[in-house]
């Protein structure tokens, strides 16, 4: 007997507690846009959530690793806004790729 699947079309279905969206803001001591192993993290940097319209969802800051995590997301579309830090400027953007 054989059997056979399709993918479907819906949006995938919302985890009761909803999402988590989360990753890790750094110094780029070398200035090449790119995260290397010795580069540290930066703490108490606000990083905002925002829905499709620009309106703020949420805010979180990052901790002493530089590691900040938005829990209980629910599904949508949404974009994140970083805070420059006193001190600090952006690094170079869309460099590399992400590996993983």
């Amino acid at each position: 007997m054989d059997s056979g699947f399709v993918k479907s079309e819906g949006e995938p279905e919302k985890p009761e507690s909803g999402y988590e969206i989360g990753d890790y803001v750094w110094e780029d001591s070398n200035k090449d846009g790119i995260q290397n192993k010795e580069e540290k993290g930066i703490s108490g940097v606000n990083v905002v959530l925002k829905d499709k319209e620009g309106k703020e969802v949420n805010r979180v800051e990052t901790n002493s690793e530089g590691k900040y995590l938005f829990q209980n997301v629910k599904n949508g579309d949404y974009t994140m806004e970083f805070e420059t830090p006193k001190g600090y400027e952006s690094t170079k953007q869309n460099v590399g790729g992400n590996v993983g």
